[in-house]
């Protein structure tokens, strides 16, 4: 499984793996859009460790506006094991903690 969280304030969004991931690849796994499916830019991935990838936004969140961060199947663990299905969580750009947990990863 894998959570999604966004600390106080912060102007990244940080996604926790429970299993040790390949960086590399798990890299492209992700996308954040806003209500009109518009790319939202981070740069690269930044990896605390194998299971922590934080994502550092370019731009601050309108405090109104909804935001989708989606994981897809792409996302590999060391193991070569994938997750399931794509996934993807809705919030709101004034939300500070979103911890939601993905499933079958």
């Amino acid at each position: 499984s894998a959570y999604l969280q966004r600390p106080d304030s912060s102007p990244y969004l940080i996604v926790r793996f429970s299993q040790p991931m390949n960086m590399a690849i798990t890299s492209s796994a992700f996308a954040l859009t806003d209500q009109q499916g518009i790319a939202i830019p981070f740069g690269q991935p930044v990896w605390r460790d194998v299971f922590t990838a934080e994502l550092h936004l370019q731009d601050t969140l309108d405090a109104t506006a909804i935001y989708a961060l989606a994981v897809s199947t792409a996302a590999r663990a060391v193991d070569g094991s994938s997750m399931s299905q794509n996934f993807a969580i809705s919030f709101t750009g004034s939300q500070r903690l979103i911890l939601s947990r993905i499933p079958g990863s």
